[in-house]
């Protein structure tokens, strides 16, 4: 999963930067329905409709395809320093540490990948790197602002973030955690099944996981097998085990009886792997 972020500079006197139409839009400009719905995209499209918006601007766009080695990040971060580029669009990897004073607007687009991804733990991620996102914007004499794109804007997190009232969102996510039976109030063993062939690795989960129940103990749930968040990664399937209960020693035991005698069977030529 990815954030995509725009970081802009003031823009030239003779470029109009109409914010609001990078992040909302109420019907289809061209068939005039008022149901859109994103089907996916990424920074390459991203930088592509900046360039129809801001055609004077100076676009420059850093990701995976565009970042090699530590020499990029410095001429990026040279760049950026001597005013050259007007607008920075990027995934994670521009969101922290970096130090841009004429940064005047941070945006962040589909908040809500990291926030609906399925891992007890997305709340916290989405918080914290937004939080150091939206603290590019303003770090230098021209006052900051920070839009934030999302389907969900009822959700508790986006009203800790305007406020920066890290402590109640620590709060509020312990509170969950606690009545939910996630870390630190209970203990987790995350097992992964992934190979080239659906079937198999479907197959050989349900198989961990029959293993895992015969071993399990009282106070040890086995959740799972399920897909894994982002299900399909470099050509592999992918499943997922949860072992989860209050005591640490119960549940690797449960790990040692009912896992660890199919993993030790398990070899580098094996099509499903962990």
């Amino acid at each position: 999963f990815f954030f995509f972020f725009l970081m802009i500079r003031r823009p030239p006197r003779s470029t109009l930067f109409p914010y609001t139409t990078l992040f909302r839009s109420h019907v289809c400009p061209a068939c005039g329905d008022s149901f859109i719905q994103m089907m996916g995209f990424g920074t390459q499209q991203v930088e592509q409709r900046l360039h129809r918006l801001f055609t004077e601007a100076v676009i420059f766009r850093a990701d995976r395809d565009t970042m090699h080695g530590k020499s990029s990040f410095q001429k990026l971060h040279d760049r950026m320093l001597a005013g050259e580029i007007n607008i920075l669009v990027g995934t994670q990897m521009i969101a922290r540490g970096h130090h841009f004073p004429g940064v005047s607007l941070v945006g962040v687009i589909d908040a809500d990948s990291s926030l609906k991804f399925p891992d007890f733990r997305s709340a916290e991620r989405t918080f914290s790197l937004i939080l150091q996102a939206a603290g590019r914007a303003g770090r230098g004499e021209t006052p900051g602002r920070v839009l934030i794109q999302t389907y969900l804007p009822e959700n508790k997190i986006f009203d800790f973030l305007k406020s920066g009232n890290f402590a109640d969102f620590a709060k509020d996510e312990l509170n969950f955690r606690e009545k939910a039976g996630y870390p630190p109030f209970a203990h987790l063993i995350s097992l992964e099944r992934k190979g080239e062939n659906e079937d198999e690795v479907q197959e050989t989960a349900e198989k961990l996981a029959k293993s895992l129940q015969a071993a399990t103990e009282k106070c040890v749930g086995i959740v799972g097998p399920f897909k894994a968040g982002i299900y399909r990664l470099k050509g592999r399937y992918r499943r997922v085990l949860l072992l989860r209960g209050d005591s640490r020693p119960a549940v690797r035991r449960v790990f040692s009886k009912g896992a660890l005698p199919i993993l030790r069977n398990v070899t580098r030529n094996d099509p499903v792997q962990i």
